[in-house]
């Protein structure tokens, strides 16, 4: 630029043409994708961004890591804890080992028993996978 600023409209032009020049690099260089990085990456906190029109946008919101996809969903990049169901103790040693050579009643009830111990922790752990919110049952 001249010191002197006799010919001030010169000084525009050039500026305008450096602008052009600018303009027209910045269309022609295309995005790298990122396939690996050297350091950390930063994304400062932002507004929601607006929906895209096709794949997703990564931002940042109250130090949270967000990404919005082309449906408009909005989601956390940190998941929810993951729910538990309350503990369930072991079932009982079954009674009933082997067979006997002919019918014995108390055989039949140690097999009754056994039945009806695991029938008894299996709906115990279906009630606390249901409380828990990991199975739905009808």
């Amino acid at each position: 630029m001249d010191q002197f600023p006799a010919e001030q409209g010169r000084d525009i032009r050039a500026l305008e043409r450096r602008i052009e020049a600018l303009e027209a690099l910045v269309r022609e260089v295309k995005g790298v994708p990122v396939r690996r990085a050297s350091g950390p990456f930063f994304l400062p906190n932002a507004s929601s961004p607006t929906t895209p029109s096709g794949g997703v946008v990564f931002y940042s919101s109250g130090g949270s890591a967000r990404w919005i996809d082309s449906f408009g969903m909005d989601r956390s990049l940190i998941p929810p804890p993951f729910p538990k169901g309350s503990s369930v103790s072991d079932p009982p040693p079954m009674t009933a080992f082997s067979a006997p050579a002919s019918y014995n009643p108390i055989h039949s009830q140690s097999l009754r028993d056994d039945i009806a111990a695991v029938r008894a922790k299996l709906i115990e752990l279906i009630t606390s996978l249901e409380d828990g919110g990991l199975i739905f049952t009808a």
